[in-house]
């Protein structure tokens, strides 16, 4: 027979609070990824009705098709008034309050239905923070060196300028990288360097 600690410690897992996810039940912490700070970190989506949830169990919820206009504790609705779903975030990275969780959730399904373009943007993250190994690699696996971002136009070429990374502007160019590609502002890659006072940059662009 449970003892009255064991029933008062279950019954208190149980129960959602601001210290558990309301779908899950267990603490707003997930293991740390990384070998340094502490081996777990916050990881809290509150909505507008002040109830918590795992960031991986709403995204769970609403991948399996329940509404996520409605918070699946209390059913008050998780929309302000111009419609969006914004929520506060806490994670490893601090706090941020007003966050679109709908826009996030509709750009995952939108990858997750479009795995190429998954790849292309996780390539010119690549190229923007100087990761070339990881980018050679998805090179290797044939993602287009000259695929774009959806914001700017750029190609990765257009990032590694920005970056002043020579060593990515030639590993580019070895890959065949166009240097005529035109990003949203009608600028090619040579064009930003110019305009950026990158000299070196701007003679790599140059040779052919």
């Amino acid at each position: 027979m449970a003892s009255i600690r064991e029933i008062a410690t279950a019954e208190s897992h149980a129960q959602p609070s601001s210290n558990n996810c309301a779908l899950c039940f267990d603490p707003l912490l997930i293991p740390n990824p990384s070998d340094e700070g502490p081996a777990m970190i916050i990881d809290d989506v509150e909505l507008r009705c002040s109830h918590h949830f795992h960031w991986s169990c709403f995204t769970e919820y609403d991948a399996d098709g329940n509404d996520r206009t409605l918070c699946p504790e209390c059913g008050e609705t998780t929309l302000q008034r111009g419609g969006q779903l914004l929520v506060i975030v806490r994670n490893e990275g601090g706090v941020t309050a007003g966050f679109d969780l709908g826009a996030a959730l509709d750009e995952e399904k939108f990858y997750d239905d479009n795995p190429a373009l998954r790849r292309e943007m996780a390539f010119l993250n690549m190229i923007s923070m100087s990761e070339l190994e990881a980018a050679q690699e998805l090179l290797e696996e044939g993602v287009d060196v000259d695929c774009r971002d959806s914001e700017t136009g750029g190609t990765a070429l257009h990032l590694a300028v920005v970056n002043g990374d020579e060593e990515g502007i030639m590993m580019l160019l070895g890959y065949g990288a166009s240097r005529e590609v035109r990003d949203s502002s009608g600028r090619t890659p040579a064009d930003v360097a110019r305009e950026m006072g990158a000299e070196a940059a701007w003679r790599f662009l140059q040779q052919q």
